[in-house]
């Protein structure tokens, strides 16, 4: 999965009854009541720098990369011991979005300018690290706001997306570095509001989704590029707020979420719309099992997840999970897909044959990355701060404004100490897919 950095959501905290958990918020009205279950704890819980908001795994090297937004800085992990090997304090601005190159051994880290994105809106830097070492090798200005990052081993490049702020017309570009040397190759113009990247290395595709103009009246599209060349090759309407996008390269499709309601499926090597399928209110983050065909939708209207059977499309089930899930992250060795709840502070074990819940665990205070070493046998789930602030009432006001109008919101947890990211036994759970 490729789960991009994201601006976080603001939420309301929940209220733990005697027999039920009641969430009541002004940003969209959930409401989930359930049993009590005490959630399992995972292997190991580490302490990392402040607001970490993504990770990246390498997992030739057996390392994670965690970005601390807060203070600017990069920790390492190792995925066997779960130990943080060290912590990398960049030069050059705040780490939005991280990516690693396991043939190269390269970290790419890129971020926002020293003051932050509004004081450097045109110009965004990015670290190419040494991953054994924490070195820096080279840094290279590029154009616009960060919004994510993906790396193709396959083809040697790495691509950075950004929003071009202040341009007219409004436009997003993807820069492409070339993952040894860290050079910038070109950049190429794709939609406006650019959201999600993900890359088809069985196909040699980069799938670019965008929201399009501002407020309700913007056109999601996707942008499909050519891996090597980087030549946009077809632009597809995708329906209104696309959030997110998970590749299935077994099958060559692409499956864009969009807030309005639905899941776009892409042809990857065709480059057209193949279906769509309509699901629970705000769909949000997306996965895939490429060996079981199964792909996970988390729903943030319904506090359920949605899996899809990737070769049909079809909606087998869905399945209640904790409050806010946004993460989705999936082992395709056990056949396990983990879903971060970003208000319970749990993350929901399914299996991918069954879609059947078979654990709980707790995490940290608000999950908002993920990602599975299937060498290792561990899950990495990344959480933005030990405590946080709850949000007032212009905070909700603003945020349920902002979520009619881009569906998204951009409040965010006032981190009151250093993030953390937990260390779950992937092996625990295994599953034989018929």
């Amino acid at each position: 999965m490729m789960k991009t950095a994201q601006v976080r959501r603001g939420v309301l905290a929940p209220r733990v009854g005697a027999g039920a958990l009641i969430l009541a918020a002004l940003t969209g009205g959930w409401l989930w009541m359930g049993g009590k279950q005490k959630p399992t704890q995972p292997l190991k819980t580490l302490g990392l720098g402040r607001q970490p908001t993504g990770i990246a795994l390498d997992a030739r090297a057996g390392r994670a990369a965690v970005i601390n937004t807060g203070d600017g800085s990069v920790s390492f992990v190792d995925t066997r011991d779960g130990s943080v090997v060290m912590t990398v304090h960049l030069r050059h601005g705040l780490p939005l979005a991280v990516a690693m190159d396991g043939r190269t051994g390269h970290t790419f880290v890129a971020g926002a300018g020293p003051g932050g994105a509004s004081l450097n809106p045109n110009a965004s830097p990015v670290s190419i690290l040494d991953t054994r070492r924490g070195r820096v090798l080279r840094s290279v200005s590029i154009p616009g706001v960060v919004r994510g990052i993906a790396a193709d081993e396959g083809a040697g490049r790495v691509f950075v997306l950004t929003d071009v702020a202040f341009a007219k017309p409004a436009r997003g570009g993807v820069t492409i570095l070339d993952a040894a040397r860290g050079a910038v190759l070109r950049t190429v113009a794709v939609g406006a509001n650019p959201v999600g990247i993900a890359v088809d290395r069985r196909a040699g595709r980069v799938l670019v989704v965008n929201q399009g103009g501002a407020f309700l009246a913007g056109v999601g599209t996707a942008s499909v590029l050519d891996a090597r060349s980087g030549a946009v090759l077809r632009t597809v309407t995708v329906g209104p707020r696309p959030m997110a996008v998970a590749v299935d390269e077994g099958t060559g499709r692409a499956f864009v979420t969009s807030s309005g309601g639905s899941v776009r499926v892409l042809d990857t090597r065709r480059a057209r719309l193949a279906a769509i399928i309509t699901l629970d209110p705000g769909p949000d983050a997306v996965g895939v099992d490429t060996v079981a065909h199964r792909v996970f939708v988390t729903t943030l209207g319904t506090n359920r997840v949605a899996m899809l059977d990737a070769r049909t499309g079809a909606l087998l089930r869905t399945i209640p999970v904790g409050i806010r899930p946004m993460v989705v992250a999936v082992d395709e060795r056990t056949h396990r897909a983990f879903i971060g709840n970003s208000v319970s502070g749990t993350a929901t074990v399914l299996d991918s044959a069954t879609g059947a819940v078979v654990d709980t665990v707790a995490v940290g205070q608000d999950p908002v990355d993920a990602v599975v070493d299937e060498r290792a046998g561990r899950a990495f789930i990344v959480n933005m701060s030990a405590t946080a602030t709850r949000p007032t009432f212009w905070d909700r006001v603003g945020c349920r404004v902002e979520m009619l109008m881009r569906g998204r919101c951009s409040w965010t947890y006032a981190a009151q100490g250093p993030g953390s990211v937990s260390m779950l036994d992937a092996q625990r759970y295994t599953s034989a897919i018929p």
